[in-house]
Formats: C-alpha cells, structure tokens, sequence
C-alpha cells in the first residue's frame, strides 16, 4: 500500500471499486463477499475476504469451492492490502493456492493532476448504453456470449452510477472503450487492460 496516501482514501477507493463491479450472483459467507458472475472481469467473479469471520480459512474454501463448481468457474480469492486475515496469501499458499495475476489501482486525489489531453484528431468519444457497451468490450476481450450478457447484467444493476464510453475513429471503428463510475464524490474509471481510480 503506497505509503503517499491516506490509508482511510485507499480504504474508500476499494469500497467503490467493490460496489462499482458488483454483479447479481454474489453472497455473503462468514466475512466473505463471494462473487461468481459468468462475465469475464475477475473482481466480479472470485472471492473478497472482506470480514474475518469465525470460521477458519480451509473451512471456508471448502464451503466456497461447491459454489464455483455450480457455477462452472475457476476460485479465486482477491488479495489487497484490506483482506482479511493479515496473512491470507500465506495460508491460502499452504492450502495449495498459487498466486495468479497483478492489478494496479492509480489514484490521483484531484482532477487538476490529470492531465488535459484533447482527443486526437480524427477519433471521437462515444457515450455507449449498458448492453451496447458490453458488446464493444466483449468484442476486444474476445468474450464469449454468456461473459458479454454477465458484463450487460452487471452495469445495467450496478449500485451506483456508470457512464459507458468509446473512442472511435474516422472509420467507425472502435479504438477502446472504457467506463466511469461516482460514488461518494469519486470517478472510477476503468479500461479493458487497466483500471485506475480518480478522488476528488
């Protein structure tokens, strides 16, 4: 957790991004907030140790893994600096779990810090609906039909307010698409190959 910024900010930035991915098939399991949506965004589909609960961590897996199983998806449990145990990377590491993928979560505590880049000539911004914008996304990530339905679901349900958008060039061919999210006076916005979070 970088040093530079206010644990309490970090600790909201990670609640918005939490509520901003939030699909439907969730449920809540002794301090985990279990999440196995068919999309293909893995935040919405893995595990978040949000609380420690009583139960201890092998338990839990084992309650979880029936879950995924009937959902046709692989476990995952998100590890941040939040989770819950301390150690869980640890013990889920002596229970046979491997570490899979890296995200990075950028923040920039006012818009002044970002820089006021105009569109490129010959591109335009396009705002998308929430099932239009899931088939652009889907269409770059290559995403099977059940992930694009999943990522429609999920934005059109989404607990706080979102904006879809494109950059399209002088073809009418999408270049990327990204997504804006406000909650509590912050901007999420997210890119199909990263993700980063605006405060302020």
């Amino acid at each position: 957790m970088n040093p530079a910024f206010d644990p309490v900010l970090l600790s909201r930035v990670e609640d918005a991004g939490i509520n901003a991915s939030a699909p439907p098939q969730q449920r809540w399991l002794d301090g985990w907030l279990v999440r196995f949506s068919p999309g293909k965004a893995k935040r919405a589909r893995c595990i978040n140790a949000v609380a420690t609960g009583r139960l201890d961590v092998a338990g839990k897996l084992a309650l979880c893994k029936p879950v995924y199983e009937n959902a046709a998806l692989p476990l995952y449990v998100r590890i941040t600096p939040f989770s819950q145990l301390r150690a869980l990377d640890a013990q889920l590491a002596t229970l046979g779990m491997e570490r899979q993928d890296d995200t990075r979560v950028m923040i920039a505590t006012a818009m002044e810090e970002l820089p006021r880049t105009p569109v490129p000539r010959g591109l335009r911004i396009e705002l998308q609906g929430h099932h239009a914008f899931a088939e652009l996304v889907g269409g770059l990530r290559g995403s099977t039909l059940a992930e694009r339905l999943a990522h429609a679901e999920r934005i059109a349900q989404s607990p706080v307010p979102f904006q879809g958008f494109s950059l399209v060039n002088e073809k009418g061919i999408v270049v990327v698409c990204g997504q804006v999210a406000l909650e509590a006076g912050r901007r999420q916005a997210a890119w199909p190959a990263c993700r980063f979070v605006v405060a302020g």
